[in-house]
């Protein structure tokens, strides 16, 4: 590992991933990923500091990133601290992009920084600048337009529901089969049940007319498939800790379902599907046919909830099945090289990307021009950071 290679860290509101630019792309990166919640001396339960993607709690922040940069990385070390690029929350504040600035600088003595939100770094991850990116995450869902690598915030919408509320909504439809169980074991079910069961309106002959269903090329391997339909079967199947062996598959379902249409968890909401039709034509109220075109043909699930099997065909079915004819929806092509899990860590990876060219000196951008280095921050203080990361 180079000395003082950049690093790059993605808050996420259930892990926080950490690891090298310079060892992607490779399996082993983000080599760290580790739970966003800590306990305190005040309190034994776990605190996440942040919650639907706002950061509500820094000292606990501190004391997670401290942990993974000095405890888990070995080339940050006191004194010697080298460069980091900081995935943030879409949406985050100018008030907390500052707060972070100064954290970094302040306290963990960074050499260079850069700073940029999770949809920007998550299109960047699998080679696109504009696109509408689908974010499902642990409490909160994103649905982020981007346009030529620049959020389109106004356009954006946060869904409040998550991971954690198709977890208790498990959790409940067991109950009424008379199965109680932990939240724990609820969220092992759930995990083995949504990257199992395929539910209805998945299956590539359900799209609707004009919608290009693109995906990795890797699944079409017959064989390859065929291992992983024997894997999906296996994890169907789910004994509990008193011994108890049940079937999830129609639990799996059951929770697809509610992942698209959120009323099913008790919230008055639009689907998911009304989501990105909404985002994708404010946007496109402002860019015009051309800002239509390239949106549409730029979907991409990403996020802890993109591995729900099927989740990105039935969710391209839905969106195809109202859009304009067109502007036919497409799912962005994730090549066949990139590592296992790229959807769920498409941020990270994004990182990655931008990290090589951000911090080389090299390149159409240079570190002076948009990192922010140490006498930057100095000379200007942490209000340099939306002048340098727009």
């Amino acid at each position: 590992m180079a000395e003082n290679a950049a690093i790059i860290v993605d808050l996420g509101g259930k892990d926080i991933k950490a690891g090298y630019a310079s060892g992607w792309p490779t399996e082993e990166e983000p080599r760290l990923v580790t739970p966003s919640a800590a306990t305190t001396s005040t309190s034994p339960d776990p605190i996440r500091p942040i919650q639907r993607g706002e950061i509500v709690n820094w000292d606990v922040l501190e004391s997670i990133l401290h942990y993974a940069l000095y405890d888990q990385l070995p080339s940050w070390v006191q004194g010697a601290e080298g460069s980091l690029l900081m995935i943030e929350p879409a949406l985050t504040s100018r008030s907390d992009r500052e707060l972070l600035t100064q954290l970094v600088f302040e306290v963990f003595n960074v050499s260079s920084y850069y700073a940029t939100d999770s949809a920007v770094a998550s299109l960047a991850g699998v080679g696109k600048l504009s696109g509408v990116v689908v974010d499902i995450g642990y409490d909160k869902l994103d649905v982020m337009p981007v346009l030529d690598g620049l959020l389109q915030a106004s356009s954006g919408a946060r869904l409040p529901y998550g991971g954690q509320n198709l977890t208790a909504h498990l959790q409940h439809l067991l109950s009424k089969k008379g199965i109680n169980v932990s939240l724990e074991d609820a969220e092992k079910i759930k995990l083995s049940a949504m990257h199992a069961v395929p539910f209805p309106g998945s299956e590539p002959h359900a799209l609707a007319p004009g919608a290009a269903a693109q995906t990795d090329t890797a699944k079409d391997d017959a064989e390859r498939k065929a291992e992983e339909e024997k894997q999906k079967e296996s994890r169907k199947i789910f004994t509990l800790p008193d011994g108890q062996v049940i079937n999830v598959e129609e639990e799996g379902k059951a929770l697809g379902e509610a992942l698209l249409n959120p009323s099913l968890l008790g919230f008055t909401l639009p689907a998911l599907a009304d989501a990105i039709q909404t985002a994708g034509l404010v946007t496109t109220l402002h860019g015009g046919k051309e800002s239509a075109k390239v949106l549409a043909e730029n979907l991409l699930i990403c996020g802890g909830g993109a591995g729900t099997y099927g989740i990105s065909r039935r969710l391209l079915a839905e969106v195809a099945a109202t859009a304009h004819p067109n502007f036919p929806p497409a799912l962005c092509f994730i090549p066949e090289y990139m590592p296992k899990r790229t959807a769920q860590r498409a941020a990270w990876i994004g990182g990655a990307v931008m990290a090589k060219i951000v911090f080389s000196g090299s390149g159409p951008m240079q570190t002076s021009q948009h990192a922010v280095s140490k006498a930057d921050y100095d000379e200007m203080g942490p209000a340099i950071i939306h002048r340098k990361c727009s």
